[in-house]
């Protein structure tokens, strides 16, 4: 399917979520809709120091990244050159709160160079407190292409309204929603966020890595 048509529709059942609210809550969300966008998906949580993590994570996301990335910071999935302004893209996304949707770039070790898009939600805990991010990365290359160098190309930013109230979970802990579904699976938690050498986790799925940007 397109790129655009996947991104599109989640961001369309992003906002009727949403309905007059500046941000749909996390419990909303209901797998069975996601359609294509399942395995591409990924949502990302607050935290207390500092960088916004990885909670959950796609099929297409452990693939691209070569490993189950559950507790890694968000900025992992691209390289260091664009990894400050990854997390100024997703501290905006919570603080203000924004949608954004990002255009990136993808070079293959054999040179070749692929577009792909991005789209970053807020999603807020059941006090009001925007402390998720929902995700989409789709890319425009061949399923069995890996070692891609994911790069920030431009971004597009629009403020919905108030100020989240908090970066930091509301005072009681979000309960949390099972949110399984085919492509898409809760991982361990991983003692560290250095990358390794990354290995596809298998060749049924596309297999992307960061950006040199």
């Amino acid at each position: 399917m397109d790129r655009q048509v996947i991104l599109n529709d989640l961001s369309t059942y992003w906002d009727e979520l949403r309905g007059h609210r500046v941000a749909p809550r996390r419990s909303d969300l209901n797998p069975n809709r996601f359609g294509a966008a399942l395995e591409h998906m990924f949502i990302l949580e607050t935290s207390q120091d500092g960088p916004l993590r990885i909670r959950l994570a796609g099929t297409r996301l452990c693939d691209m990244m070569g490993m189950e990335p559950r507790g890694m910071p968000a900025r992992a999935i691209f390289m260091p050159p664009d990894q400050r302004h990854a997390d100024s893209l997703l501290n905006e996304v919570v603080r203000n709160p924004a949608v954004i949707d990002i255009t990136i770039n993808a070079t293959s070790e054999s040179g070749a160079v692929y577009e792909g898009g991005m789209m970053l939600r807020p999603l807020c805990d059941d006090f009001g407190t925007v402390t998720r991010v929902l995700g989409c990365i789709v890319m425009d290359a061949p399923q069995f292409e890996v070692n891609l160098d994911i790069g920030i190309s431009s971004a597009s930013v629009n403020t919905l309204g108030e100020p989240a109230s908090s970066m930091e979970p509301a005072g009681f802990a979000e309960e949390q929603t099972p949110f399984e579904g085919p492509h898409i699976r809760s991982v361990p938690q991983t003692g560290t966020v250095t990358r390794p050498t990354r290995q596809p986790l298998s060749r049924d799925h596309l297999r992307i890595v960061s950006s040199r940007g």
